[in-house]
């Protein structure tokens, strides 16, 4: 990782905006709740990851203390990196698919016969190119087929694919790898399916399957997320911060919320701002840890009363 470094008003360094400036925006305003004691009448659960990016398998059981800890609450405050005047009240979830052809192979002087069929490179494309005929434009709806690779042989490794093959042999086998993101586990699953149709049309000669695994699932908008948004607006203009907004859900990830975001009212991107996350050159705003600080302070102030 890109070690830390300050420079004027921004902190640089792996993961100083996403979302360890968050961590200081929370820490600093609970200090200040306890330092003028308005804590005693409330209670607060701290909650840290070290595992968003990849969460621990099984989800079971590294998230259980975060589902525990949101059954006996009444909401849920994140900090993940925020703006100047938005915040979050809905993340996409995601999930990874893996797509498997397989054909018959041979000398492709015989493909498209009736006894050989269209090769398994012809299929994945067929499956692809329909994906995004029939799934692109839907609001809030995105798919990525990250990785492919298709030969006569397929090595799997880890997260790679190696491929070989003749460029006179009909391709026997391809793998594709990608995402799918979606606002609710109706679009997930509604996506899916549409998915599965497509694939069931093979091509002459192949056969295809697809399969699904959960990763993070989405928090959708809800009436109690808009709740807290207008507590937070509140708070921002009584500070003198100006208006809060939600963030189009489209501009979001997935994020830990996510896990609890059906069990009870939450909001998102209460962190520093910053910009360039999971890339060299991600930067912390340092300017803008004392508006958060405070809007955080005060927000937590009210919910707790």
């Amino acid at each position: 990782g890109e070690k830390f470094r300050r420079e004027g008003n921004k902190a640089y360094g792996t993961g100083v905006s996403d979302m360890k400036a968050g961590n200081v925006v929370l820490f600093y305003a609970l200090k200040a709740l306890q330092a003028t004691g308005m804590l005693k009448d409330g209670n607060v659960t701290v909650l840290l990851t070290g595992d968003e990016e990849d969460s621990g398998i099984p989800i079971e059981i590294s998230r259980r203390d975060m589902i525990a800890a949101a059954k006996r609450s009444d909401l849920v405050l994140s900090f993940e990196n925020g703006g100047s005047n938005i915040a979050t009240v809905a993340r996409r979830g995601y999930s990874d698919w893996q797509l498997e052809v397989t054909a018959k192979t041979g000398h492709s002087s015989g493909i498209f016969k009736e006894s050989m069929g269209s090769g398994a490179i012809f299929e994945a494309a067929r499956i692809v190119n329909q994906f995004y005929e029939t799934l692109r434009g839907e609001k809030y709806l995105t798919f990525n087929p990250a990785i492919i690779a298709g030969g006569t042989e397929l090595e799997i490794k880890d997260a790679g694919i190696t491929a070989t093959g003749k460029g006179n042999v009909v391709p026997a086998r391809v793998i594709v790898r990608g995402d799918l993101r979606f606002i609710s586990e109706q679009q997930k699953e509604t996506a899916r399916a549409k998915m599965r149709e497509i694939v069931a049309r093979s091509l002459p000669g192949t056969s295809a399957k697809i399969t699904f695994r959960d990763e993070i699932p989405a928090m959708s908008p809800t009436t109690g997320n808009y709740a807290l948004l207008k507590h937070l607006d509140e708070v921002s203009q009584d500070l003198g911060f100006g208006k809060i907004e939600a963030l189009d859900p489209g501009e979001r990830g997935a994020g830990d919320i996510s896990y609890v975001a059906d069990l009870l009212p939450g909001l998102d991107g209460l962190g520093a701002t910053g910009g360039n996350a999971h890339a060299r050159g991600e930067y912390a705003d340092l300017e803008s840890l004392p508006r958060q600080i405070k809007r955080a302070a005060l927000l937590i102030y009210r919910l707790t009363r």
